[in-house]
């Protein structure tokens, strides 16, 4: 629940979700029908940002803002 990324290029954030849950999956031996895998995945959706890390906006001009989970 507590991860959190910016990244710059519009090309990568998918690969960047992508590459977390399948690490994830990996690590912890999920697969995609799992109820974990489905969580992390719309985790990373919420937490993994399209955007510029030094002027804390997302791509559409937004101020980033990050979930508290609880």
């Amino acid at each position: 629940m507590y991860c959190y990324g910016i990244e710059l290029l519009t090309d990568d954030i998918e690969e960047f979700r992508a590459n977390m849950l399948e690490v994830l999956a990996e690590y912890l031996c999920r697969t995609p029908e799992d109820a974990t895998y489905r969580a992390a995945s719309i985790v990373f959706a919420a937490n993994l940002f399209h955007g510029d890390a030094l002027t804390m906006k997302k791509s559409q001009g937004k101020p980033i803002t990050f979930a508290e989970w609880g």
